[in-house]
């Protein structure tokens, strides 16, 4: 297992675009990445969290992504390592 230099979330973002965030010793984290919007009433939502490069693989594996997109977030994936 390729252990990462931090554990992040895969985060599925309100706005169509998701996104890894670092997760921090905050314990109000989780809910400030999931607090509703107050200009749509949305939120992003929290799909996954992992600590390797292998995990990051099937939390992004696990997600309903096009091909396409599935590619372009392993691509960041690979810059977290």
């Amino acid at each position: 297992m390729t252990k990462l230099k931090h554990t992040y979330y895969l985060v599925e973002g309100h706005l169509g675009e998701d996104y890894f965030e670092k997760v921090t010793d905050d314990p109000n984290q989780e809910y400030f990445i999931q607090e509703t919007c107050d200009e749509c009433g949305d939120n992003d939502w929290i799909a996954g969290e992992f600590d390797t490069y292998e995990d990051g693989l099937k939390t992004i594996k696990y997600q309903n992504y096009t091909p396409e997109y599935r590619n372009e977030m392993i691509g960041r994936l690979k810059q977290l390592r």
